[in-house]
């Protein structure tokens, strides 16, 4: 495909100039990756290849990691987001890892604007060339809601997969333990948060699960006591066992609640009552 920087001939258009960067870097390797599915079968309104969505572009620049400063926060994730999403890296990369899989470490942040029967929808495109190839992601506007994939210029549409439901019940036992108590001796690590904001979007597909378990109609964060949620890390090993888990625990009304999943992934494995473990599968 023939290599084309929209940002570049958007500034000749608009009399003005983009800003460019220098830097090295190659692919990074691809890694197995949580979100929406996105398919050559789901349609994108915008259109069917990057050429198509170059007409709706209203705005944009190219940056390199020496524009970091320059960065909103929400450009942050939203690159962190679209290297996770396009399977370069893990949730848990940095924004420099996000550099080193674009050419020559330089990555176009462009806004679009699309009419929608008289209504203007805003998006934002992450684009840039990988190995040669073109590839990029698509958000809501100024969101990390995944809308579109492109892959080598063409572009796929996307659609949020519903969060698979478990069941839970004391009748199998936890290889983690009976309490919340018998966890604690397994913690490795963990931080506190105070906002989805602050989540990587693996730890905002494990919040989907758990909203889905709960039944909670708003966001856990506003459901949680102080509006706090504890995101910790497990290390299980027992004589015949070593398990690495996800455990997402926080207090409702005083109750001590838990959601245990498999290390990085929204595979539900225990559920945590009143301090009491529950043995999880999916149904």
């Amino acid at each position: 495909m023939k290599r084309t920087f929209i940002v570049a001939s958007l500034a000749l258009a608009l009399g003005c100039s983009a800003s460019s960067g220098s830097g090295s870097a190659s692919p990074g390797g691809k890694a197995d990756g949580l979100g929406p599915q996105c398919s050559f079968d789901t349609a994108f309104a915008p259109g069917d290849d990057s050429q198509e969505l170059a007409d709706h572009v209203v705005a944009g620049r190219e940056v390199s990691v020496a524009d970091v400063d320059d960065l909103t926060a929400t450009e942050v994730k939203q690159l962190i987001a679209a290297g996770v999403q396009l399977e370069f890296f893990e949730s848990d990369a940095t924004l420099e890892d996000a550099f080193d899989a674009a050419d020559e470490g330089l990555i176009e942040i462009i806004e679009l604007e699309v009419d929608d029967g008289g209504e203007l929808v805003a998006y934002d495109w992450i684009r840039y060339f990988a190995g040669d190839n073109e590839v990029g992601v698509v958000f809501d506007d100024d969101t990390r809601t995944v809308v579109a994939e492109i892959s080598d210029g063409d572009v796929l549409g996307c659609v949020q997969v519903p969060p698979a439901a478990f069941v839970c019940s004391f009748d199998e036992e936890f290889v983690g333990g009976e309490s919340s108590e018998d966890l604690e001796f397994f913690l490795v690590g963990g931080l506190e948060f105070t906002a989805a904001d602050q989540l990587t979007p693996r730890q905002l597909d494990q919040l989907a699960v758990v909203a889905e378990q709960a039944e909670i109609g708003t966001s856990l964060f506003e459901h949680a006591d102080e509006g706090t949620v504890e995101f910790l890390d497990l290390e299980v090993e027992t004589v015949n066992v070593f398990v690495a888990a996800d455990w997402i625990r926080y207090f409702a009304g005083d109750t001590e609640v838990g959601y245990v999943f498999e290390i990085g992934t929204t595979n539900l494995i225990a559920e945590v009552s009143d301090g009491d473990v529950l043995s999880c599968v999916a149904q």
